[in-house]
């Protein structure tokens, strides 16, 4: 039995978000545009420095608007996740930081690197609200006490009611050329919340084929300034590295010989690129990542 007064353990009963990116690649020309849907899911746990992170990964399609063969991937997203309290922190890389809290009254001023953007770090929450998901109520944060924006408890925010602009891990505020979208949350396949206020009517169980997805392959941290690990589930003999950007031009090529880990360093302008790899001249995985 839940009730307000507890705390909810946000990481329990095999939590899902599905979430979305439209990007316009303005970084770029000629700005093919391209939008992505995906679910993130937790996949294993692992103690750093004593604490115990989930590994947050993220499976989903690209689809682009030109003449580019739609991207499948399923991978690590670079962030560990960890609930002290009513505190989400991530780990990226070595750092960590505070992803997002909901400890709040009203007047309280928010914390959180999702309100790092457009200002929202010096926002006030105005309303507190709560809403039931499966047998809890969640706590839900105004910081408009009309429309929003708004964000809430273990799920994510908005920029306004009933409105699937947002995310879960990403900034609150949205940039020039793309715009962050949540669809709904739930455990496991059942879901439970949906941005647009009617009842968890989506489809939380995306997936991408065997065939595409030979094996867990993961990239981190992701985005990246430039530097990024990839990492395979198994030693291969042989490994072959191929970056692309969005309009499928190759960027660059590597090839690496008995390794399960790589560290790629990538100076290319900011934007969304796509690595894919070769094991054994056989077997082929395509990754998405995102230069800062």
């Amino acid at each position: 039995m839940s009730s307000l007064g507890q705390t909810p353990d946000y990481f329990a009963n095999d939590p899902k978000w599905v979430c979305g990116l439209w990007n316009s690649n303005q970084w770029s020309p000629p700005y093919i545009a391209s939008t992505s849907t995906y679910v993130y899911y937790l996949n294993g746990d692992t103690t750093i420095n004593g604490k115990i992170y989930h590994r947050l990964f993220s499976r989903g399609e690209t689809v682009f608007a030109g003449p580019i063969t739609s991207i499948s991937f399923d991978s690590f997203t670079g962030h560990f996740l960890r609930q002290q309290n009513k505190d989400i922190y991530s780990l990226v890389d070595t750092t960590e930081s505070l992803l997002v809290s909901y400890n709040y009254a009203l007047g309280d001023t928010v914390r959180g690197s999702i309100f790092q953007a457009c200002g929202f770090n010096q926002a006030t929450i105005q309303k507190i609200d709560s809403v039931l998901i499966n047998t809890s109520f969640r706590k839900v944060f105004y910081l408009d006490s009309v429309a929003g924006p708004l964000f809430t408890e273990g799920v994510g925010h908005q920029l306004e009611t009933n409105s699937s602009i947002g995310e879960f891990i990403f900034p609150l505020c949205q940039g020039v050329g793309f715009d962050y979208t949540i669809s709904c949350f739930g455990f496991g396949n059942t879901a439970y919340w949906d941005s647009q206020g009617s009842g968890g009517n989506c489809f939380l169980n995306l997936s991408v084929s065997e065939k595409e997805s030979p094996e867990k392959t993961a990239v981190f941290p992701n985005p990246s300034s430039g530097s990024v690990w990839v990492s395979f589930e198994k030693t291969h003999p042989s490994v072959s590295v191929v970056i692309y950007n969005v309009l499928g031009q190759e960027i660059d090529r590597k090839t690496y010989s008995n390794t399960s880990k790589i560290n790629l360093d990538f100076d290319g302008p900011r934007g969304i690129y796509y690595l894919e790899t070769l094991f054994d001249n056989k077997e082929k995985s395509t990754l998405k990542f995102i230069k800062q």
